[in-house]
């Protein structure tokens, strides 16, 4: 069913692309270009550094910085509290068109984990007309109100909480996608990518949390899986995005956005102690394996140049290959099985700008990371409000200062968290 399912997927974005070769390269892509530049640096984004222009290309420099101070408050008695001072991104991006106005590229690097790898995007598009593009590379698909934008443009400080602590998110991926706005009123995109080598629940399914589990990893050596990489194909059975949007006015946008994947399915061995292990099914001995994951879900946002409210409801479905038992997932009831797993996320956000320099914000957040009466898991609410300083015009120096806290639904034995974060951003 899986295999038909994929097959069937395929077929529908080779559908969608053959418009692509019926297309001539077109010559007035100003437009298209600053459009790109634009949602890579956050909407309200105006150019610092002057575009480079030379008779084979063009070059534009841009980049993101931001330091940030965390003072979390826990306990009663706030006796277990930390302050810290944190460089969250020092990022370069360099973005142009060679030879053609149509052909465009993208970099993007970061220097604040020297630990890590320093490239974070590498990508080519090619514009066909002014509603029609294609992209491949390393970057972000565009799954989501803001995985796709600069992290400058996130109306707080951080991701909606259901992409980080549930896990929702797609990061970057190596693959294609094509974007295409036939008419002005609908847009949309598709894509494939390499995709998640593990399901989201993997380090859950071994005695961890929910949230433990990580979508795609850079490595997996956390779950004792082995190592993979997100810059290389290592999984051939890819995933795909679809993202349909409708643009009421200038100001009003609404999407459906749906990411299916196909990770390494898992079977159960025994250890040399007799006890069991997780392993993928292809260790096993069982190549042609995999679990199902679908997530995806509407959004809605508004924005002006003083007002942006912005909301998203998102589910997400595990459908595991094998059914695992609940003593290999770290649940107590052993007579249970594991078939599948559900969760939910929503978020809502509010903010005003007033006089051009304060804007206030509020944002409030919602996560069941599994919907199954087995799992012992706990609702979430996050509660984030907090004044914003634009010190300079065109988003291109804020103070951020952000107050949010985390409400749990079931468990009383959780000390409350208060947390107050103070980021200093910088765009150009």
């Amino acid at each position: 069913m899986k295999r038909i399912l994929r097959c069937s997927i395929w077929l529908v974005l080779v559908f969608l692309a053959l418009p692509l070769w019926a297309q001539q390269p077109a010559a007035e892509a100003e437009s298209e270009e600053a459009e790109v530049a634009t949602q890579a640096t956050g909407a309200d984004y105006q150019p610092v550094v002057p575009t480079v222009n030379l008779r084979y290309g063009s070059l534009n420099l841009m980049g993101v910085f931001q330091s940030r101070m965390d003072y979390r408050l826990v306990g009663d008695d706030f006796d277990n509290s930390t302050f810290s001072f944190g460089l969250q991104r020092a990022r370069l991006i360099l973005s142009g068109h060679v030879v053609t106005e149509g052909l465009q590229y993208f970099f993007q690097g970061d220097a604040a984990h020297p630990s890590g790898s320093w490239v974070l995007d590498a990508a080519l598009s090619y514009v066909f007309t002014n509603s029609l593009a294609i992209k491949v590379g390393r970057f972000v698909p565009d799954f989501s109100i803001m995985m796709p934008r600069n992290t400058a443009d996130l109306g707080v400080i951080d991701y909606p909480l259901y992409l980080t602590a549930g896990n929702f998110v797609v990061w970057r991926q190596l693959g294609v996608q094509a974007s295409m706005r036939p008419v002005p009123l609908f847009s949309f995109a598709v894509g494939a990518f390499n995709g998640m080598l593990v399901e989201p629940t993997a380090t859950y399914r071994i005695g961890g949390v929910p949230s433990g589990g990580r979508l795609y990893m850079p490595l997996l050596t956390d779950v004792g899986l082995g190592g993979s990489s997100n810059v290389a194909d290592n999984n051939s059975l890819k995933d795909f995005l679809v993202r349909m949007s409708l643009h009421l006015s200038p100001a009003v946008t609404l999407g459906l956005h749906l990411w299916f994947g196909f990770p390494h399915a898992y079977t159960v061995a025994q250890a040399a102690d007799g006890s069991d292990r997780l392993v993928f099914a292809s260790w096993a001995g069982d190549r042609n394996t995999s679990d199902l994951v679908l997530q995806g879900g509407l959004s809605a946002e508004y924005r002006t140049s003083t007002m942006h409210v912005a909301g998203e409801v998102m589910a997400r479905t595990v459908s595991f290959d094998q059914a695992m038992p609940t003593s290999v997932a770290g649940l107590t009831d052993t007579a249970e099985r594991i078939d599948s797993l559900m969760s939910l996320g929503a978020w809502l956000h509010f903010g005003y700008l007033y006089d051009g320099w304060l804007e206030g914000v509020f944002r409030v957040d919602w996560l069941e990371p599994a919907m199954e009466d087995i799992y012992d898991t706990d609702q979430v609410i996050r509660v984030t409000v907090g004044p914003q300083f634009w010190l300079e015009s065109g988003n291109h120096f804020r103070i951020l200062v952000n107050y949010f806290t985390n409400l749990y639904y079931q468990d009383d034995n959780r000390d409350p968290d208060h947390n107050i974060q103070t980021q200093f951003q910088a765009l150009w």
